[in-house]
């Protein structure tokens, strides 16, 4: 998908939808909120950008006028936790993913499930918004014998705690497809999390397995070559002889 830029999308009158894709990575991979200006009345409303690899149209949560007045919004786009989407793209890609209708329906599911324990609880003003899956905000509560964080950024042996999570719920679930959204809705995945995902899949997983194989040996492709790109430039350049 292209990106467009802020000015792109004020010098353009006649565009009132408006995507966006959630970047947040890593540990800070998660929902992102900013507030705008209430529509005919004093006060904020609430825009939430779910943690998705599919783009979401903040045009249906707040018009362009309440948008382009958002001082969070803008500090949201500077941050590059979300990056504007070219809209004729976003709404392609919306129709031709594979995946693109099973994850709008779940993140539509999540958000009733919100908003249904928010009125069991007497919570009102739940925003009209989408919600991520709490699983992908959650790091995995699974005991792991011998298991210990190699690191501060979420991984267990290597492998990111939010993949452990997810494999172990596939395994319950069945559903493959909804679990390969979740792991593209995760952000930046190294090789070792691709290599567990395809090597601790069910059985019957021959979906989700298949794809994660492919994955990890792109992303190993990706690397050698990346490595290689380096290493070529670092090499030191060769006096020409007479």
């Amino acid at each position: 998908m292209r990106t467009i830029t802020l000015l792109d999308f004020e010098r353009d009158s006649t565009a009132m939808s408006l995507y966006c894709l959630n970047a947040t990575k890593e540990r800070k991979r998660g929902l992102v909120f900013f507030s705008v200006p209430r529509a005919g009345g004093s006060g904020l409303e609430t825009v939430t950008v779910a943690a998705t690899y599919i783009p979401v149209e903040l045009t249906a949560q707040a018009s362009r006028d309440q948008l382009l007045a958002s001082s969070d919004f803008r500090k949201a786009l500077s941050k590059r936790d979300i990056v504007l989407v070219n809209s004729d793209d976003a709404i392609n890609f919306l129709k031709t993913d594979p995946g693109a209708q099973i994850e709008l329906e779940r993140l539509q599911n999540s958000h009733e499930h919100m908003r249904n324990i928010m009125k069991a609880t007497d919570i009102e003003d739940l925003p009209e918004t989408n919600i991520v899956d709490p699983a992908l905000q959650e790091t995995s509560n699974l005991a792991l014998d011998n298991a210990q964080l190699t690191s501060d950024d979420g991984r267990i042996n290597g492998v990111l705690a939010s993949v452990i999570h997810l494999v172990e719920n596939l395994r319950e679930t069945r559903a493959d497809q909804e679990a390969i959204n979740s792991v593209r809705s995760l952000g930046e995945i190294s090789p070792s999390d691709y290599k567990y995902m395809y090597k601790n899949a069910p059985e019957d997983a021959k979906l989700f397995t298949s794809w994660a194989r492919q994955q990890y040996q792109n992303s190993v492709r990706s690397s050698e070559e990346s490595r290689g790109t380096q290493q070529s430039g670092n090499r030191p350049k060769q006096r020409d002889r007479k």
